[in-house]
């Protein structure tokens, strides 16, 4: 093969993953700002989960403390969101779906989610807001 073919077949991949980079670090940002804008502040009993792919979920919150009544992504013109708000109740997309457990507590604190285990923190970790996916706005249907 010829140098420049080798050497041009080497950067392409390192280009499109620096792009990739950059691009992840400012969703990332993105959402970090929405999510302190909302200041989301709920407290809520598991009392339902279906596995979705890859560790993700959604899980169904009786909630015991919120500082939003109705929270409805769409409304926002939101493609990217994790949870909606309703009736007392709150839907969530969420990471380590398999970690959880009806009966938990999960606490979400502007951009952290907390789950809880009897009373024992059982991890904390900032707050996953998926890639949009077909699914999404089905999962807040059920």
């Amino acid at each position: 093969m010829k140098p420049k073919l080798i050497l041009a077949i080497l950067i392409i991949p390192v280009i499109l993953g620096l792009c990739l980079f950059i691009v992840i670090g400012f969703i990332k940002q993105s959402d970090k700002k929405y999510l302190e804008k909302k200041n989301f502040q709920l407290i809520g009993v598991v009392v339902n989960k279906n596995y979705i792919e890859s560790g993700v979920g959604s899980v169904v919150l009786n909630l015991t403390k919120s500082n939003y009544m109705e929270y409805n992504p769409d409304n926002d013109n939101r493609r990217r969101y994790f949870c909606k708000i309703s009736n007392d109740r709150a839907y969530i997309i969420i990471e380590g779906i398999n970690t959880i457990s009806i009966g938990d507590t999960i606490k979400i604190d502007e951009t952290r989610i907390s789950l809880y285990r009897d009373k024992e923190l059982v991890k904390s970790s900032n707050i996953f807001i998926p890639i949009p996916f077909p699914l999404s706005s089905k999962i807040f249907d059920k």
